[in-house]
């Protein structure tokens, strides 16, 4: 019934939604058209031709940490989605328990700086940056909308490298590096472009990507992965590369400690399990691989705070780095599997 429900509204909306995609057809025309900034650094971008999560902060954190082990000045700029409105620039630093923030003007001029919580963090700068400074003390996060301003202040502060997240369709700037994620598991949708589907912009736009990532290849089959590759190639040209990424569970920290524990933590064990991220099909299928026994599954939309309502005390609950993150105070049966991200070879 709830199907067929959802079948008459969406017949109903159509007509009505295929209007808004022009719309959002016609706004990314208008910003190809501006003249691209180009600054005194080196810029990659990270993003997706879908709504939705594929994978992108686990992308930046790999990246972020390779360039600042060769010894680079990095930072990363994003506009830090479900962060609290401000109408500037806000920079972020890890201070060990802390998150050391300042706010800069719309002009870039500093206002203020101040000490904040993990949790008060996640609130003011977003989720995934606090995630970014909680996975990396030597990275410089930058939460702002306009992008341009954010990499004028970047390269006045002497960075050598600035990797803007969630980036493909911010084209008013000259990135050295434009990299987009697919999701294996959900790559196109029904092929519309959003809101009548999950897509940002035509397929026809990934040619002006460098490189494409497909992530959470190790849960679909290689069939599957052949299709989207033969899709990919009717749209890319021939010297561009595609790359197979998947996400591998290498740990649980837990919230109160800060530790690192094993994966076989909690084999055989009854969990409650929370997730609220944009594609919690693949967190859902990584904890299928380790061995716990699920009671409950409690998921909302991407970037909900965590409900600590949920938590009972009788029973573990395992969740997400950035879902831990948002937590006002530190409890210790609260665990977050820990990720990375891994090369798949599709001739495995």
């Amino acid at each position: 019934m709830d199907k067929l429900m959802s079948s008459k509204i969406w017949i109903l909306l159509s007509p009505f939604l295929q209007v808004l995609s022009i719309f959002q057809r016609l706004g990314m025309w208008l910003r190809k058209k501006r003249k691209k900034e180009r600054f005194n650094l080196y810029v990659v971008g990270y993003g997706g031709i879908t709504v939705g999560g594929v994978g992108k902060t686990p992308a930046v954190i790999e990246r972020a940490e390779l360039e600042i082990g060769r010894g680079k000045k990095v930072c990363v700029i994003s506009r830090g989605y479900k962060g609290k409105n401000f109408y500037g620039t806000v920079k972020g630093i890890n201070k060990g328990e802390n998150i050391f923030l300042e706010f800069y003007s719309k002009d870039g001029k500093k206002i203020e700086g101040r000490s904040v919580s993990v949790s008060e963090a996640s609130r003011i700068i977003g989720d995934e940056l606090t995630l970014i400074l909680w996975r990396l003390p030597l990275i410089t996060v930058f939460k702002d909308k306009d992008r341009i301003r954010a990499l004028s202040i970047a390269e006045k502060l002497g960075f050598d490298l600035a990797i803007l997240d969630d980036a493909f369709q911010y084209v008013m700037v000259e990135k050295d590096e434009d990299i987009v994620l697919i999701n294996a598991l959900n790559p196109w949708g029904n092929g519309r472009i959003f809101p009548a589907g999950i897509l940002r912009e035509p397929l026809s736009s990934l040619d002006r990507a460098t490189e494409v990532w497909v992530t959470n290849s190790s849960f679909v089959s290689k069939d599957k992965l052949y299709e989207i590759v033969n899709r990919l190639r009717c749209f890319l040209s021939e010297n561009k590369l595609v790359k197979f990424k998947s996400y591998k569970p290498v740990g649980w920290v837990n919230w109160k400690t800060k530790e690192v524990l094993s994966l076989d933590k909690f084999n055989g064990a009854t969990v409650d399990l929370y997730c609220a991220i944009g594609n919690p099909d693949s967190f859902f299928k990584m904890i299928d691989t380790l061995g716990v026994k699920v009671r409950n599954r409690f998921t909302l939309r991407d970037h909900a705070l965590f409900p600590s309502g949920i938590i009972k005390g009788d029973v573990p609950i395992l969740t997400t780095e950035k879902n831990i993150l948002s937590l006002e105070s530190e409890y210790p049966e609260v665990y977050a599997l820990r990720v990375e991200l891994v090369d798949c070879n599709l001739d495995d």
